[in-house]
């Protein structure tokens, strides 16, 4: 699968009033760090080997128009400003996870789902693993993938694929609307969303023994999970929407929130209640959290609202409204790079119907410092989905 190479020219980023852009001949240079990254072995999956944060280049999963199914992979390398393309993907790009060199993506289709394995330098196709009911998320656990799977209608599942296998295995029922989940030791958390943001439960899975113990949290929407391998778990819950019969009308609302839990689930140590709901303007994931500050950075796509919170302390550090300018909104795909201390944000082209995100048209990464200012920004794929820095081994 080749990759279409583009040089970043004439991007565009706000200028001093949120209304106007400037146009650039070329993105600055950034002193980075380049560390080669390790090519996989021959096995479908790989060794389950901590990895720490390099200053590389950044991958933005695209999910595409669904009805288009047409998702793709942007890479961003902030040395040289270039951004690269893949082609279609025959799917919409839920998410992206990267390991020992490979890159999975969780493609959701008109029929079931599959899982694309792509060289994370070059962005080729390597392998599938088909007929993996609409995956979500993704972990590893020695040279075992965990991935989470809606089913509409009914209870979800999460897929248990062996290594080198190249199927599924065996399911594992669940909630309703799995989305988010994380491992702790040999332990699984699967947070379950449920229907527009009803559920309230945590499936707690023994790899060891494929048990499940049903937990109940208190909050609506449990959606992602952060923290885990050993440390607290922190819940962030999207908060519920309940409509008529004919969806006419909205007869109760709730908004997010954030748990946090000791590592074994049985203690809540704290929890945030927010002012509104949380969401990515897609329906991706919710934010992404930073090991080496122990910030966690939740957004709010509906108004366009980034939380940063301090999980040692337990408060939010920050609200930021981002502005609605003239070209952009919404907001999908957040990603912190811990060395040069930058945020990468997701945003969508405003639809030409009014202020709506268009879900047909390429969307625009933004940079932005510790302070929230904009420092630069590159055109990604269509719907962006999620953000990924990579790392190295």
């Amino acid at each position: 699968m080749n990759v279409i190479k583009q040089r970043t020219k004439s991007d565009r980023c706000p200028g001093t009033s949120p209304t106007q852009y400037f146009h650039r001949n070329a993105i600055p240079l950034l002193v980075l760090m380049v560390v080669a990254m390790m090519l996989s072995s021959c096995d479908l999956l790989g060794s389950d080997e901590e990895t720490s944060l390099r200053a590389g280049r950044v991958l933005v999963a695209n999910g595409g128009n669904f009805s288009d199914q047409n998702g793709s992979i942007t890479s961003f390398d902030p040395l040289s400003g270039v951004v690269e393309q893949s082609p279609v993907m025959s799917g919409f790009l839920q998410s992206i996870v990267e390991r020992e060199g490979v890159l999975y993506a969780l493609l959701n289709t008109f029929s079931i789902g599959r899982i694309d394995m792509l060289d994370s330098e070059s962005l080729a196709l390597t392998a599938q693993i088909n007929n993996v009911p609409a995956p979500r998320s993704m972990v590893f656990l020695s040279d075992t993938a965990y991935v989470t799977n809606f089913v509409f209608g009914s209870n979800g599942h999460v897929s248990v694929i062996p290594s080198g296998s190249g199927s599924v295995e065996r399911s594992i029922e669940v909630g309703v609307n799995p989305e988010g989940l994380i491992r702790s030791g040999a332990t699984l958390y699967v947070a379950n969303s449920g229907a527009l943001g009803s559920g309230n439960t945590i499936s707690v899975i023994d790899t060891r023994t494929n048990e499940v113990e049903t937990r109940t949290v208190p909050c609506d929407g449990p959606h992602d999970l952060f923290g885990g391998n050993g440390s607290d778990v922190i819940v962030a819950c999207t908060g519920k929407t309940v409509y008529n019969e004919d969806f006419s009308e909205v007869v109760e609302q709730s908004n997010g929130s954030v748990l946090f839990y000791d590592a074994s689930l049985q203690m809540m140590k704290g929890k945030i209640d927010l002012n509104v709901q949380l969401g990515s303007t897609n329906g991706t994931i919710l934010g992404t959290y930073v090991d080496s500050t122990g910030e966690l950075y939740l957004v709010d796509g509906a108004t366009n609202t980034i939380f940063r919170i301090d999980t040692g302390l337990r408060t939010i550090d920050r609200t930021v409204q981002l502005d609605f300018s003239a070209d952009v909104t919404g907001i999908s795909g957040i990603a912190y790079d811990e060395l040069e201390k930058r945020l990468y944000v997701g945003r969508f082209p405003k639809s030409s119907a009014g202020p709506f995100p268009d879900f047909t048209a390429s969307g625009t990464v933004e940079i932005y410092d510790r302070s929230f200012d904009v420092t630069d920004s590159f055109l990604a794929g269509i719907s962006i989905s999620q953000i990924l820095l990579l790392k190295d081994e």
